[in-house]
Order: structure tokens, then C-alpha cells, then sequence
């Protein structure tokens, strides 16, 4: 049997192999309530903004994992996330009036990247 602090690092571990993050190592390691992670992350639909704090307490997690905002980035929101997460998937964002079914609309798409493109220009390089 091991004692916790091994358990967790066992858990920290596996995390960092496998991109999961069990509730656990949240609660344990960040003193935040895994509950309200999972309630937290379970209102999230489609096209909601991503919660900065959880990305945070995730990516310190898995220190080298890269964590991607999965909703709700847009280009109102776009520079605060990638302040956290390392990439995001927009769908939305892209789409004509910001509705799935519509096609995608390339002068959104060109204002949304510019606007990565400078806040990643902006950012310090690590060498």
C-alpha cells in the first residue's frame, strides 16, 4: 500500500502521460473543489467562455502538457485564454453571425487570427 503523497504523485504522473487530469490531484494539489470543477465544467456548452481559473489549474497539473481552451473563445475573450491554455478550438467564432450551421466567414477568420498573431507576437519568447 502507498501513502498519499505517493498515490498523488502516481496521479500527477499518469496526468502528465496521458492528458487526463483525475479530480483528485485538483482538489489535492490546488485546494479547489473538484465538485465544483466537474459542475463548472459541465455547464460549459457550446460556444460558453472556458473558465480561465480551471485551464490554470489544469495546466499546472501537467506541467509540459499542452492544454488547449475547448469552448467559447472568441475575440472578446481571446487574449485572456491564451494568457492560460496554449491553443484553443473555435468553431463558432468562425461562422457566419457566430451560428454553427452557417459557413464559415473569412473576414472573421482574418480579424480573429490577426488578433492571435499579435497577442503571439507580443508575448516573451522562451528560448
Amino acid at each position: 500500500m502507498t501513502n498519499a503523497s505517493e498515490r498523488r504523485r502516481l496521479m500527477v504522473e499518469r496526468a502528465r502521460k496521458t492528458g487526463y487530469v483525475p479530480s483528485k490531484v485538483i482538489e489535492d494539489e490546488f485546494g479547489v473543489d473538484s465538485s465544483t470543477v466537474r459542475r463548472d465544467l459541465a455547464r460549459l456548452t457550446a460556444g460558453a467562455e472556458t473558465d480561465a481559473q480551471i485551464l490554470s489549474c489544469v495546466k499546472d497539473a501537467v506541467p509540459g502538457t499542452a492544454v488547449l481552451c475547448n469552448t467559447g473563445c472568441c475575440i472578446d475573450n481571446v487574449e485572456r485564454q491564451l494568457s492560460v491554455s496554449d491553443g484553443a478550438v473555435v468553431d463558432f467564432t468562425f461562422k457566419i453571425d457566430g451560428v454553427f450551421e452557417n459557413a464559415v466567414d473569412p473576414h472573421r477568420v482574418k480579424t480573429f487570427m490577426d488578433k492571435v498573431k499579435s497577442i503571439r507576437n507580443a508575448a516573451p519568447r522562451v528560448v
